[in-house]
């Protein structure tokens, strides 16, 4: 629903007979009080809406308003607009996340001969060389402009608050699932293993062999270190590692070291939990092993610590100095 009644534009020479023909004594780039609901139907004008169903105030071009209006009568924001294209997806097909794939299938042969446009060799190779003319590289993310423009974008969207954007996450996800996320749910681990016993013939994509294969090729190829040298180099770190354990738990005092949270108790959640305990090193094995440093330094029980598996996981070849 619109909020203001009247609003004042500029007419231009496109939109002045439209206004004219409603009466108006409308002059080029001149200013004019019209009703907003006379705008034209295309125009880029941005009014002040209210949800009809959260009640939400948004701040949208007036074409965008009215293409919600003519499909539902109602104007509904971003956010109960995926509500409501849910409750309608499970009325009809008893499935809110239900998606035509056959039909999907069919066009993308038709149009382009395969089901993944970009696994066509001409439309990659357009693409890339669109990319190179405009920024340089074969892929616009690698252009140093367009990682600062992300970068700053997200800033401004987010103030750089990391904490509460995975916190309204996890608000989020309980809300709707009962879980910190919707991997969690019963619903995703049946989804999960419908899909992979219908496309590979195993429950779990981690027991197919060729992606097996295929994501150890693939790290192979990415990587820049020798595989069989770092094999034994951490072999040997985490001997020197294990006699330290013992000792480290008997002075441990519970608190995690990297964001200073009480985790002793967490040895009740399941080893696979995020939140579980984990002994990290301080000086990663692969910063130590690409540094060349002695594999009894990295395993010293000085550059070892308690965290929780999910820090211990994100942070790689990351090193806390």
């Amino acid at each position: 629903m619109l909020i203001e009644e009247n609003i004042i534009i500029k007419p231009n020479n496109h939109s002045i007979n439209h206004y004219r023909n409603l009466g108006y004594d409308a002059k080029c780039r001149i200013e004019l009080n019209i009703k907003t609901s006379e705008l034209t139907k295309s125009s880029n004008i941005k009014v002040n809406c209210i949800c009809d169903n959260c009640k939400k105030i948004t701040n949208i071009k007036y074409q965008d308003y009215i293409r919600t209006i003519e499909k539902s009568q109602k104007y509904f924001c971003k956010d109960c607009a995926i509500l409501l294209i849910k409750e309608t997806k499970k009325l009809r097909y008893n499935d809110e996340n239900y998606n035509n794939r056959t039909k999907f299938n069919v066009t993308m042969m038709k149009l382009y001969g395969i089901l993944i446009p970009l696994k066509n060799l001409k439309i990659k190779a357009k693409k890339e060389n669109t990319c190179i003319e405009k920024y340089g590289f074969k892929n616009a993310s690698e252009n140093e402009n367009i990682k600062l423009k992300i970068k700053n974008s997200i800033i401004q969207k987010y103030k750089n608050d990391k904490i509460s954007i995975l916190l309204k996450r996890k608000f989020t996800n309980i809300k709707l699932y009962n879980k910190e996320s919707y991997s969690q749910t019963t619903d995703y681990k049946i989804k999960s293993e419908i899909t992979c016993l219908k496309k590979y013939n195993y429950k779990h994509n981690g027991e197919v062999p060729e992606l097996i294969l295929k994501r150890k090729n693939t790290k192979l190829k990415n990587s820049k270190i020798n595989h069989n040298e770092f094999y034994l180099y951490k072999r040997q770190v985490l001997n020197i590692s294990r006699k330290n354990v013992k000792i480290l738990f008997e002075n441990w005092n519970g608190m995690d070291f990297y964001d200073n949270e009480y985790i002793k108790l967490n040895f009740s959640h399941k080893p696979n939990s995020a939140e579980y305990p984990t002994i990290d090193h301080k000086i990663s094995i692969l910063y130590g092993f690409k540094n060349k440093m002695s594999p009894i330094e990295i395993g010293d029980i000085s550059n070892l610590c308690v965290t929780k598996k999910k820090i211990n996981s994100s942070k790689k070849d990351k090193c806390f100095f």
